[in-house]
């Protein structure tokens, strides 16, 4: 479904970052003086059965967006619903990954498709990706990212890898030491 191991860039300031979704919108709202809307978020659940649970927040669309899928692996054959999401978010950044259950509240579905979109009022974001040919090469791949995501604004980066061809030691390692810290 997601062959590559994908990443994304956050320019979110490193001295604004904390554990957990309350304590990164407390530091979005105190850095950009604002009390509310410094973050906009929608969750998406797509089923076989019923289709998307509610239409796409398409407006939410723009180069500041981060829409996360998380996709049971039949929809590798069957990526239709894969393809709307596409089409409603043209200017977004798009990660994901083929799951083994996909969580939507407090449920776990089977055969879904669940989706995360947030706009952001002042990240940029950037994807990378790169082809892993096999375990060994993960160290290399590692080097092709940092070298995709080097930037002087970097923040944040979020690993999405395959987790049967890609060892994610030499992967980390290979990021650790040649991102700036």
């Amino acid at each position: 479904l997601f062959p590559y191991t994908t990443l994304f860039r956050s320019a979110f300031p490193r001295s604004q970052r904390s554990s957990g979704v309350r304590g990164c919108r407390n530091h979005l709202q105190r850095l950009c003086g604002a009390q509310e809307n410094t973050m906009k978020h929608e969750l998406r659940t797509y089923r076989t059965e019923t289709g998307w649970d509610t239409p796409l927040p398409s407006t939410l669309d723009s180069p500041l967006t981060l829409v996360l899928a998380f996709a049971a692996p039949e929809f590798g054959t069957a990526p239709a619903p894969l393809a709307e999401l596409a089409a409603a978010f043209p200017q977004s950044v798009i990660i994901g990954c083929s799951t083994a259950g996909e969580i939507a509240g407090t449920l776990v579905h089977d055969t879904s498709i669940s989706v995360a979109v947030a706009r952001f009022e002042h990240t940029q974001l950037r994807r990378a990706i790169t082809p892993v040919a096999s375990a060994a090469d993960s160290f290399a791949a590692g080097q092709r990212l940092a070298a995709q995501l080097t930037a002087p604004d970097l923040r944040a980066v979020f690993v999405l890898s395959d987790g049967l061809c890609v060892n994610g030691t030499p992967l980390v390692a290979a990021l650790t030491q040649h991102l700036p810290a």
